[in-house]
Parts: C-alpha cells; sequence; structure tokens
C-alpha cells in the first residue's frame, strides 16, 4: 500500500493518493494536500486556515492540523506508517522559501515532480549542497 501512497507533510504518514498539490485530505490529521502550503510552509490561509508549521505544531499537541477540528481526525492505521526521514519542520536546518509579495510563482511550481517540495528528503529542492 504505502508504494502507492504519498506522505502527508503535517503528520508524515503515507496516505495520499496523488503527488503533492493533489488537494486530498488527510483522515488522521486533516491537513488538506496544498501546494503553495507545501512550498510556503509559514502561509497560512491557503486550503488551510493555519500554515504547514503551525499544523504540525498542532498535530504534536492535540492530533489534528487546525484546533478547530479537534476529535474529528484519527489514530493512524496499523499498516499506515510515516515516509521515512519525515520530521517536522526546522526553520533552523531546512532552507524554506518565503513568498515575495507581488511575485507571479504561477509558472515556478515544479508540476513534473511536486514531490521534490519535500523539505525532508534529500531530493528537497532548496536543498543546501555543502
Amino acid at each position: 500500500m504505502e508504494r502507492d501512497r504519498y506522505p502527508c507533510p503535517c503528520c508524515g504518514y503515507l496516505v495520499f493518493r496523488m503527488q503533492p498539490g493533489g488537494n486530498e485530505r488527510c483522515p488522521i490529521c486533516l491537513w488538506e494536500d496544498d501546494l503553495a502550503q507545501l512550498r510556503f510552509p509559514r502561509l497560512p490561509g491557503s486550503a488551510n486556515h493555519v500554515s504547514l508549521e503551525d499544523g504540525q505544531q498542532n498535530f504534536a499537541a492535540c492530533g489534528v492540523a487546525e484546533r478547530r477540528h479537534r476529535g474529528e481526525g484519527r489514530a493512524p492505521l496499523d499498516m499506515e506508517r510515516r515516509d521515512e526521514g519525515w520530521r517536522p519542520l526546522d526553520p533552523a536546518r531546512d532552507n524554506i522559501e518565503e513568498p515575495q509579495r507581488g511575485t507571479d510563482y504561477a509558472d515556478s511550481y515544479p508540476l513534473a515532480d511536486t514531490t521534490v517540495l519535500y523539505y525532508w528528503r534529500e531530493t528537497y529542492w532548496r536543498r543546501f549542497v555543502s
């Protein structure tokens, strides 16, 4: 099952059927998979009311991405695993992108393979090369 799944960037579990940007809702933490919020993890108010960074903190504290959904998520099933290497966002470690006012980002998304937006993977498109 996991081979055909993509991780929720909020809780890390392999639950999505489509690559990032499919706007699926995670059954565990209720995060809606939003390409803009994956690219800009401090951006609130897109598909989710909170940013990815805040959603991860909420998930750690109360089990769902947005506190208004308390009690609506579910625990991971026995067969559901986290993506290898997944971890919460760490701005001190991850070279995250901040949106710039007035910039049109429409043509700058890596639409062929949006998995390069996963900040915890070696294939992250903004990974520092040493």
